[in-house]
């Protein structure tokens, strides 16, 4: 009997999840305006490639309050309408500059934590 209760809960946490990432989604076809500080896009991302730059925007978009960011490259893909390699590309670069650090969720999954550094 607690099997089933359990995989009753199981069906409805992940048909909430499905509506929110439904819900987002059309959010996304909207469109979604993210104000950046021009002393931060001009002086502080001037190292960054235009490619760099999105995708860290990107991650501030999806940030929690502590600074972690936990979306697929696959999300990010979607969101910059680029390419899964790209976005690849543009974490790497990320990572190489020291604009964010990369932790694991689980071995298949990763999430970002954007440097103090990268947020002002």
């Amino acid at each position: 009997m607690k099997k089933a209760w359990q995989d009753l809960a199981d069906f409805e946490r992940e048909q909430k999840q499905k509506v929110s990432r439904e819900e987002e989604s059309k959010k996304l076809k909207r469109g979604v305006w993210v104000r950046v500080p021009k002393k931060w896009w001009l002086n502080e991302l001037k190292e960054l490639t235009p490619l760099e730059r999105c995708v860290l925007v990107e991650l501030r978009v999806y940030r929690n309050v502590d600074g972690r960011c936990f979306p697929s490259q696959k999300t990010i893909a979607r969101d910059l309408r680029v390419s899964e390699n790209s976005v690849l590309k543009g974490i790497k670069g990320l990572l190489k500059k020291e604009f964010i650090t990369k932790g694991k969720v689980n071995p298949r999954r990763n999430f970002y934590v954007l440097n103090p550094s990268s947020l002002t």
